[in-house]
């Protein structure tokens, strides 16, 4: 075999005549050579072999022919006319994409690849054929106004069905405006805006992916109008109880236009009841509820209160209040305060807060170019540190004393034993109460209808309380992982709370309190007194959080089929902090995330960066089963009300108030605070918020009831040690053994489960109105007769529609007791569902402040 160096090969293989014309281009200067190259078809190629894999956009494709529908009990087969406008709708699309002719704006931006609209025809096919396979005709339709502006697959049968019988005045009303005359330009219409809606998802999925680089160092420029505003921020600076917020409050009565954030719903509610009693017209805005304060002409008040995570950065006010600024470094949502402060649109920003944050504030105004105007202020009463922790242990006790511990359980208990060995009546406030029974139990305590309070750090912000003295049970507060250290700024916030609530009389001025600070134990008496008198820290970082917008921007560089969880984690990965700003921890954002991880191919970007902003907490037992459940409801655009979930079980609010039941309440009250939040964000989807709006009542009537009733055991809840280790130790060990709580009602939950789960393998229900109606089977049973005797002719058909399932599976041995809610009506329930199940095609129609449309508009704008 003849050998040859390298160099020979080269100069060998060049001399073939296939290759004599082809250059190397690593050494050509330019690459025009290469303009007007035809890939895998220029004869210059060795042996015309692709050189490359075959692109996607050039490869043929296969036009999808005509409906594929097999059902032959489908009406497609039964009804000619409906066949054939279906049939022929289909074929314009066709011969449109076969022309590659799209006469509307939103393909003008470049060029629409043919694969795509071949893929969207496709899609548009496969969906209308699989729900053309169950239509029959029959199948109950609630036709909104969103469902004619931008149908879906789903929506055509039912249209069709519509158009071809003309029963439906919102439907006939719309197609006039439009000037559709003929059925078969009607159907025609809605079969064009549906193949569109897919083809523009489809279009950004096949955009080539950029290089897009999220730069925290400047989020200013996230918010171009307001940087047009030469804008003032005027910080209100000082201790608990010195007034600030009043007086930022005070600015916002006189503006023409403003907006109040606080950190709590229970806050932004609190100012818009103070603002209604004053006589000044006022909305509410939180993630949960939008109560719309309009005039006989239909106009809207010009001030709004709510929390900070709704204020509209894309409307111009003259005054903002943000209430509890130093929030805006607090790495779960600090990027809220961040998102309002720098994108709020108001000629004057008002700043509540700790001293803590002004350098960062002047740090941040030198890079928006924003005037600084700082007031400061003294604390109205005195505060005193006890010498001495408290003698005589629950005996201690003083009428207007608050106990401040930092678990459920050691609250109930302190509870218990205060009303047991003492004369004093007793209340609780902690996180987990719905923020209505917190407001409630304040009340009752500044009333004196409570001698003591027993309450976590709850009390730290948003309740005006009346104390007198503030007792620590402890300095140690579990984190999640383990007990540790109260900060400073914690000790200061909780103990400040003493002295608290001294409103101003008519002159407008606000009297002088003496407040107390004590402990149970000498160790956290000293720890305390060494937390008040330390020197305030200065917040070095604000938090924040790139929009919506941007998130959509980064999470398009990603392959299609990516799942959010991989984004957020690259994302956090990847963005550096810098001196002024870091990003927020990812740990809420993971979890809805990990929560949806099955669903998340099906599941629009927005709509999981939406969800990931929701309002629950997931150390919830039922926590990953509400999110996935409400995110498939999303994605399959179901009709559903609450009653609908039927893997939630609220057969407690069928018997009496129990203390056994507290968590389960206090558990199924936060689900419902999640339905109405999803109700907000998806009106269309979620619907029926009266009936679950009188469940949230009901819960927190049965959690107040369950509050003032007695069950838990005396635990001997003071020690005899002279310090808190063998406490701390004791709840240390709790905590590592309860951190995640047992299910309410866990046999009874599996079982509704299984059912939902079984009903979600088969695409979940031919139609989301099979699910259960009631509240679980036996509360159905009892109530039948109820439901039978007092039901009127307007809703008789749906109530004894939603049991019949019902009557065929169970007896009624027990037909003709019945169990109220709160000793309130059970067919109110019912009525206010069925009120939603036989509403006229009109979403508006039902008993509303607002039309549909309105509701839509609305959404969005405080979004």
């Amino acid at each position: 075999m003849l050998i040859r160096s390298g160099r020979s090969v080269i100069r060998s293989i060049t001399r073939l005549p296939i290759l004599c014309q082809i250059q190397p281009v690593r050494f050509r200067n330019d690459y025009g050579h290469a303009k007007n190259v035809k890939r895998y078809r220029n004869i210059d190629w060795i042996g015309n072999q692709k050189l490359f894999n075959e692109d996607k956009k050039d490869k043929p494709k296969h036009i999808p022919r005509e409906l594929k529908v097999r059902t032959e009990e489908s009406l497609y087969f039964k009804n000619e006319t409906f066949k054939k406008l279906l049939d022929d709708a289909y074929n314009v699309i066709k011969e449109k994409v076969l022309r590659n002719d799209f006469q509307y704006k939103q393909y003008d931006h470049g060029i629409v690849y043919k694969h795509s609209s071949i893929e969207s025809l496709g899609r548009l096919r496969s969906e209308l054929s699989e729900w053309l396979n169950e239509f029959q005709g029959e199948e109950e339709y609630n036709l909104a106004l969103e469902n004619l502006i931008n149908p879906i697959s789903k929506d055509i049968p039912h249209l069709t069905y519509k158009i071809i019988n003309q029963d439906s005045n919102l439907l006939s009303k719309f197609l006039n405006r439009k000037g559709l005359i003929e059925q078969d330009e009607q159907v025609d219409y809605f079969f064009e805006q549906t193949f569109h809606s897919i083809m523009h998802k489809q279009l950004i999925a096949d955009l080539p992916a950029q290089d897009i680089n999220v730069d925290i160092s400047n989020p200013e420029e996230w918010y171009p109008e307001a940087r047009k505003i030469r804008r003032k921020l005027i910080l209100h600076m000082g201790p608990t109880n010195s007034g600030k917020t009043y007086h930022a409050l005070q600015r916002l009565k006189q503006s023409n236009d403003g907006y109040y954030a606080g950190p709590l719903r229970l806050l932004a509610r609190e100012i818009y009841d103070k603002f209604k009693s004053e006589g000044i017209r006022c909305n509410l805005v939180t993630g949960e509820e939008v109560i719309e304060d309009r005039d006989e002409s239909g106009i809207e008040a010009s001030l709004s209160s709510g929390t900070v995570e709704m204020i509209p950065v894309n409307q111009r006010f003259e005054v903002v209040v943000l209430d509890e600024i130093q929030m805006i470094a607090d790495k779960f949502r600090g990027w809220a305060w961040s998102h309002a402060l720098l994108g709020a649109q108001a000629d004057e920003i008002h700043l509540c807060g700790e001293e803590s944050v002004i350098p960062l504030i002047k740090r941040i105004a030198e890079t928006t170019g924003d005037e600084v105007i700082i007031n400061r202020y003294e604390r109205l009463g005195e505060l005193q540190i006890e010498d001495q922790p408290v003698t005589g242990g629950l005996n201690g006790l003083e009428k207007g004393d608050c106990i401040v511990a930092f678990s459920k359980k050691r609250i109930m208990a302190y509870k218990e034993e205060i009303q047991n060995k003492t004369d004093l009546k007793c209340g609780v406030i902690y996180g987990a109460l719905p923020a209505e029974t917190r407001a409630t139990e304040a009340e009752r305590f500044n009333n004196g209808e409570y001698d003591v309070l027993v309450a976590s750090d709850a009390i730290g912000m948003g309740l005006n309380l009346s104390i007198n003295r503030v007792i620590f049970d402890s300095h140690k507060k579990f984190d999640g992982d383990q007990l540790r250290a109260l900060e400073s700024p914690q000790v200061k916030q909780i103990g400040g709370r003493a002295g608290r609530f001294k409103a101003p009389g008519a002159d407008g001025k606000k009297s002088k309190s003496l407040g107390k600070i004590s402990a149970f134990y000498p160790d956290t008496l000293e720890f305390i007194r060494e937390s008040m008198s330390t020197p305030t820290i200065f917040l070095e970082r604000a938090d924040v959080w790139p929009s919506d917008t941007i998130w959509s921007l980064y999470t398009s560089t990603f392959p299609k089929q990516t799942r959010l969880k991989i984004v957020l984690e690259t994302f956090h990965k990847n963005v550096e902090d810098t001196k002024l700003y870091r990003i927020s921890t990812l740990r809420d954002r993971l979890e809805v995330a990990h929560a949806l991880n099955e669903i998340s191919n099906s599941m629009l970007v927005g709509d999981q960066l939406r969800m990931s902003t929701a309002p629950l907490s997931s150390t919830l037992p039922r926590y990953h089963a509400v999110i996935e459940h409400f995110g498939n409801n999303v994605i399959h655009g179901f009709t559903k009300s609450i009653l609908d979930f039927a893997f939630l079980n609220f057969s407690c609010l069928n018997r009496p108030a129990r203390q056994d039941d507290l968590s389960t309440y206090e558990e199924l009250h936060k689900y419902v605070l999640l339905f109405l939040w999803m109700h907000n964000r998806y009106p269309s989807y979620f619907v029926d918020r009266e009936c679950a709006v009188e469940i949230k009542d009901s819960l927190e009537s049965k959690i107040e009831a369950a509050l003032r009733g007695k069950k838990h055991k005396r635990m001997g809840i003071i020690r005899d040690s002279k310090d808190s280790d063998a406490v701390n130790m004791e709840e240390n060990q709790f905590y590592k053994n309860n951190s995640h709580p047992k299910s309410f009602n866990n046999r009874s939950n599996d079982k509704f489960q299984n059912r939902f789960d079984n009903k979600s393998n088969n695409r979940f229900e031919r139609n989301s109105r099979d699910n259960t109606r009631g509240f679980n089977n036996r509360s159905n049973d009892r109530n039948q007769n109820r439901f039978d005797n007092e039901s009127n002719n307007r809703f008789e058909r749906g109530s004894r529609d939603n049991t019949r399932d019902f009557a065929q599976r169970k007896s009624y041995n027990d037909k003709n007791r019945f169990q109220s809610f709160n000793d309130a009506p059970r067919d109110r329930y019912q009525k206010s569902y069925n009120k939603n199940s036989r509403a006229n095609d009109s979403y508006g129609s039902r008993n509303q402040n607002r039309s549909f449309g309105d509701r839509n508009v609305n959404n969005k704008r405080w979004n």
